[in-house]
């Protein structure tokens, strides 16, 4: 079987907490978010899923963008399947009186309600940063103390 490997968009401080060492935990439902998630959200990274730059577009404005960061799932790790439902891409642009037309899409995700360093291994970390003049997002990611303008998804 292959490496299981997600992202995460989070907080310098829930990045800091986890390189610590520390033992991460969230029981929140998300009600009302149209996900069946429980606890932290990954995303799925491979060849089968959206790149993360494009993933950025959906989540925009969701969750906290300070930092996204790419795991391996170790040690037998498990992470629960779930479903949400995001604002289509095709419609990132659109005009404000179009707002509530707007198309979804249903994408995978995974969940779990706690997870450290024991579960997962940290791959690479990037800063999200929307160039305003394509209006499309970027990740300068930072590798070996250097950041690395645009590392492709699966050069981790």
């Amino acid at each position: 079987m292959g490496r299981f490997v997600v992202m995460r968009c989070m907080s310098k401080n829930e990045l800091i907490a986890f390189r610590r060492g520390d033992v991460l935990r969230n029981l929140s439902t998300h009600q009302g978010q149209r996900t069946d998630a429980i606890g932290f959200c990954f995303f799925p990274v491979g060849p089968e899923s959206d790149k993360i730059t494009e993933r950025l577009r959906y989540l925009a404005g969701i969750v906290n963008f300070e930092v996204v960061a790419v795991f391996e799932a170790i040690n037998g790790a498990r992470l629960t399947p779930a479903w949400g439902h995001y604002a289509s891409p095709e419609t990132y642009n659109m005009d404000l009186l179009e707002i509530f037309n707007v198309k979804t899409v249903k994408r995978r995700e995974f969940c779990t309600t706690v997870y450290d360093r024991n579960m997962l291994r940290l791959l690479a970390v990037g800063t999200p940063y929307r160039d305003r003049a394509s209006n499309e997002w970027v990740v300068y990611w930072h590798k070996g103390g250097k950041v690395v303008e645009r590392l492709e998804d699966g050069e981790w």
